[in-house]
């Protein structure tokens, strides 16, 4: 499962990494991927080691000290988080400004495939999606797609724009998370999820 937002700040990796531990508790087994290279945050939320993650593993990178010339197995830099045994993480690692030739490279794919035989779910945390193409390239190799609008934060045009990425990707939106979404009924310090009239206009459906 992809989450992705469309602009900074919408709260898609506190999201993600909220929906990973849920999830993690249930048990299930689950890792969270840090698909952000260029401004990750994940190993931020989890305390855990920032690297090697995957920009070494996508980069061939993370063995070169120990091995020169040898590429790392796929899964060697995943993190066990240090408080909920079944959620495993996998951070970003080595930055990179070539990050979307990454995320389309055969190794990605290659991660993926071997990730489905280990895990129940895999929630892999994007950069915003209006800003760069990181997201939409991602999307095309995943089940669902949950999109994250910060209350007020994201126009119309906005998310029409991102919808319309999904569809030429031919992926599935799976829901919708609204955070900072202020109101004397709710709980502000939780984000609302799709209830709210406006997203009823978007409800989930398959990309054709």
């Amino acid at each position: 499962i992809l989450l992705a937002g469309g602009l900074p700040g919408a709260g898609t990796s506190t999201t993600a990494y909220n929906l990973a531990v849920a999830l993690a508790s249930q048990p299930l087994r689950v890792l969270l991927i840090d698909a952000d290279l260029r401004h990750p945050s994940i190993a931020t939320l989890a305390e855990c080691a920032a690297g090697p993650g995957l920009g070494e593993v996508l980069m061939n990178g993370a063995a070169a000290a120990r091995s020169p010339g040898s590429a790392p197995p796929l899964l060697d830099v995943v993190q066990r988080h240090p408080e909920v045994p079944s959620l495993s993480i996998l951070t970003a690692g080595r930055s990179s400004e070539t990050s979307a030739e990454l995320l389309a490279s055969d190794r990605f794919a290659q991660l993926l495939a071997a990730a489905r035989s280990r895990f129940d779910y895999i929630l892999i945390d994007a950069p915003p999606m209006l800003l760069v193409t990181d997201a939409a390239i991602v999307a095309h190799s995943v089940d669902g797609v949950v999109l994250v609008f910060a209350s007020g934060a994201t126009s119309k045009l906005g998310v029409e724009r991102m919808l319309a990425t999904l569809e030429q990707q031919n992926a599935i939106v799976a829901g919708y998370v609204l955070t900072r979404y202020e109101d004397t009924e709710h709980d502000s310090s939780y984000p609302v999820y799709a209830d709210n009239p406006y997203f009823e206009q978007l409800a989930p459906r398959r990309m054709a």
